[in-house]
């Protein structure tokens, strides 16, 4: 069981080394196709360049707020996992100082 559980878990964190290593490049290019795209703007101004330069303001804006968006999400299901596992933690740690004490009910003597 314990065998498996490790092959298991080294699974996973390969997996996700090679998700990372995958987007990066991915990044990096994208990032190097919009450094082009500004200096061609910079070079060749006029009416299309701001239309151009609208249109990435507005990307921007719509990234930024799907990043928050996703950052909520993330703060509510972390919320919710705390909801469940609080009380059964607190079920199961009254339970095993019942066991050991003999005693139930409160704390105090």
């Amino acid at each position: 069981m314990f065998l498996f559980l490790g092959a298991a878990v080294v699974a996973v964190f390969a997996f996700c080394s090679i998700v990372v290593w995958v987007s990066v490049p991915l990044r990096e290019r994208q990032a190097r196709e919009r450094l082009a795209l500004l200096q061609a703007l910079a070079q060749n101004p006029g009416e299309n360049a701001l239309r151009v330069l609208e249109f990435l303001r507005e990307e921007d804006a719509r990234r930024a707020a799907n990043r928050a968006r996703q950052d909520r999400r993330g703060w509510v299901a972390g919320g919710l996992i705390m909801m469940a596992v609080v009380p059964a933690l607190a079920e199961c740690c009254s339970r095993s100082v019942i066991a050991a004490t003999g005693r139930s009910g409160s704390f105090r003597s």
